[in-house]
């Protein structure tokens, strides 16, 4: 069966996307190497307000994904 055009614009539209966020993750972990203490920050508020949120139900969840993500930002 022959593939349909709006097929091939949507592979071209995915494979554009995904360039897309490939350049924006790099950006980001640009910004973090130059900014390590800003990030730590930011990550540390963002996992006080979900424990806040949630009243702690996910403590060690959260934590483990601020570690998550502090480490993929560094490297």
């Amino acid at each position: 069966m022959p593939e349909s055009p709006a097929c091939g614009r949507l592979e071209v539209g995915l494979m554009g996307f995904a360039d897309s966020l490939k350049g924006l993750v790099g950006k980001a972990k640009g910004y973090a190497q130059q900014n390590p203490d800003k990030i730590d920050q930011a990550v540390e508020k963002f996992g006080d307000t979900v424990d806040e949120k949630t009243g702690g139900k996910y403590a060690d969840k959260v934590d483990k994904a601020q570690d998550t993500i502090k480490g993929k930002l560094s490297e």
